[in-house]
């Protein structure tokens, strides 16, 4: 069991972060493509749907290209015909690395619309997700991560890096225990 499930709590201004589901790990034919992910994009679309009939923010993000560093660690960056979203109709905010705080307008938008808590979904749970998790958490948010809405290279990945969050950074819940 992961800890921090029962730390969630209801609070209005929330909104959903759809991190990186686009081509370069949904689509099968992508050298990056995850196993899991057509299992967890079902859900994602639900929770798109669920979060902007609640009148809730939505914003997705977009891996593409890549920083040196990255480069420099993975061999490549993101092709452009792999920065395809999944998710349609939600606006999108391109990023190079695994934090899409960083060098992004990410927590202007945040701000703008009063945002207190960020549920996070999309790829990797243990890379960008989790990247991202840490910063909102420092920069303040209350941090919700959607256990069945996220995907990693593998389940000991996915699990390892939900159960360390738990730990001090957020809660960690299944999509239908959320509570409007």
């Amino acid at each position: 069991m992961i800890p921090g499930k029962d730390r969630c709590v209801k609070i209005a201004n929330r909104a959903l972060l759809v991190i990186d589901v686009q081509h370069y790990f949904f689509s099968i034919s992508s050298p990056a493509y995850l196993k899991g992910s057509g299992m967890v994009l079902p859900v994602i679309e639900q929770l798109v749907q669920s979060f902007k009939e609640h009148s809730s923010l939505v914003i997705g993000t977009i891996h593409t290209g890549g920083n040196t560093k990255m480069k420099e660690w993975w061999g490549h960056t993101v092709q452009e015909k792999w920065a395809i979203p999944m998710i349609k109709d939600i606006p999108i905010i391109r990023k190079t690395t695994y934090d899409a705080f960083v060098d992004t307008d990410l927590e202007a938008i945040l701000q703008k619309n009063a945002i207190q808590q960020l549920f996070i979904t999309g790829a990797m749970t243990h890379l960008c997700c989790e990247t991202t998790a840490r910063t909102g958490f420092v920069k303040g948010y209350d941090i919700v991560m959607l256990k069945d809405a996220c995907v990693s290279k593998n389940k000991q990945y996915h699990e390892y890096s939900l159960h360390n969050l738990a730990h001090g950074v957020a809660s960690v819940i299944e999509s239908r225990d959320i509570q409007w």
